[in-house]
């Protein structure tokens, strides 16, 4: 069935079958709750699942010195790629030389 087909009965409930209908429900409570309190709630749930600051002190460094290990290593590579690439336009300009001689 189409995603809009399933919307439009939904608006319909007469129209559903029989084992559907109990599962339309409208919500019952309505209750709010302040920004301040949800962040307390949810601060109180998820505190068994947190790092202790000091282990999250030595990822957070350890993942800093690894990327400063990669940018390191990056730029030895970028380096020798360029030293290459002066060896290749040296040999090509050594050839272009020989090639434009030899046809005069």
């Amino acid at each position: 069935m189409r995603h809009g087909h399933h919307r439009r009965i939904a608006k319909r409930p007469h129209l559903l079958p029989l084992h559907q209908k109990s599962r339309i429900r409208t919500c019952s409570q309505k209750q709010f709750i302040r920004e301040e309190e949800l962040e307390r709630q949810l601060s109180t749930l998820l505190a068994p699942f947190s790092l202790p600051a000091d282990w999250a002190d030595e990822m957070l460094e350890t993942a800093e010195k690894e990327r400063e290990n990669a940018d390191q290593s990056s730029a030895a590579l970028v380096h020798e790629a360029q030293l290459e690439m002066a060896d290749v336009k040296t040999s090509l300009n050594r050839l272009v030389s020989i090639y434009v001689s030899q046809r005069h």
